[in-house]
């Protein structure tokens, strides 16, 4: 009984609710107020022109003697023409004239070879294949010889060093010596091994080819820092054009 009564009063609070109130009140439901865009004058739509007219395009901003501002287009001609996907312009950015030296390219051979010259040679313990010395002693002639052009003809001469650039500079040649010392007479022992291919003898192959790896990893370390702590051959500093 109770029940049905509080059913009756909520219908009746229903009926009895005013309209206004899901009319937002007394407000009114005009359309809302239009508001005018103006046209961006000259001045402004220059810098959106600029800006449409390539992917390249950078803007700068400087103040007139006016109090105005001008606007500055850049990059240059160069960097934007080697955007464009076209024979020509591959051969161009594939060039090396921009490169102040070719070391940082040849040091590459002998930090790849090299440590695949160990691999072959650990894989030669375990198989009596000749196949895999024969590839150990390649690998470690083609390193050696990548190695002997970065220590050589590549070999930048550097200037105005401070003292820590010096001091890693010298590290870096000794462990890059010691990487060409090294490799010789692990080419030595491979020719032994294919001469007389005893457990002993490829042994001390991996041996020595173990401590070139080493070597030439600490190299490229020094090699890095030179680069990217001291700056050295960034853009041609402290390197010699003599």
């Amino acid at each position: 009984m109770y029940l049905l009564q509080y059913r009756i009063v909520f219908l009746a609070c229903l009926l009895t609710f005013p309209v206004s109130a899901f009319a937002h009140g007394d407000e009114s439901h005009d359309a809302s107020p239009v508001v005018a865009i103006e046209a961006p004058t000259s001045q402004d739509s220059a810098p959106q022109a600029d800006m449409a007219s390539g992917p390249g395009s950078q803007l700068k901003e400087t103040t007139g003697a006016g109090g105005g501002k001008a606007t500055l287009e850049a990059p240059a001609e160069r960097g934007a023409s080697r955007n464009v996907w076209s024979i020509s312009s591959l051969v161009n950015e594939l060039s090396l004239s921009d490169f102040p030296t070719l070391h940082p390219m040849v040091v590459h051979v002998p930090v790849m070879l090299i440590p695949i010259a160990l691999l072959f040679s650990v894989c030669s313990l375990f198989a009596a294949h000749m196949a895999l010395v024969w590839l150990t002693l390649g690998f470690a002639v083609s390193g050696l010889a990548g190695g002997l052009v970065a220590a050589f003809p590549a070999h930048p001469h550097t200037t105005g060093l401070s003292d820590a650039a010096a001091a890693t500079l010298q590290k870096h040649d000794f462990f890059a010596y010691g990487t060409l010392w090294l490799t010789s007479i692990a080419l030595l022992l491979a020719l032994a091994c294919l001469w007389k291919p005893v457990q002993l003898m490829k042994l001390c192959l991996v041996a020595v080819l173990l401590f070139s790896a080493l070597s030439v990893a600490i190299t490229g370390h020094y090699g890095g820092t030179l680069a990217y702590v001291h700056g050295i051959g960034v853009q041609g500093q402290f390197l010699s054009t003599h």
